[in-house]
């Protein structure tokens, strides 16, 4: 009984996921960030390139997990 609760359950959920509208995409706010060089990278200057930001921190478990790859 449980199990087949969970299949519903599941079914419902996928479905509405499916459904779902595709995330809108936005564009930034123009910024600076200071670089390791000294000098800074504003996102004007990546104008025509794919900027993917992902904001993250310590304290966050799936966060975490993705640390090394930025090391």
């Amino acid at each position: 009984m449980l199990i087949r609760l969970f299949g519903i359950l599941l079914v419902v959920g996928l479905s509405a996921c499916l459904k779902a509208p595709p995330p809108e995409l936005t564009t930034a706010p123009p910024f600076k960030l200071p670089e390791l060089s000294g000098g800074s990278l504003s996102l004007a200057s990546l104008e025509g390139t794919v900027v993917v930001l992902d904001f993250w921190a310590t304290w966050c478990g799936p966060c975490i997990k993705e640390i090394p790859d930025y090391v």
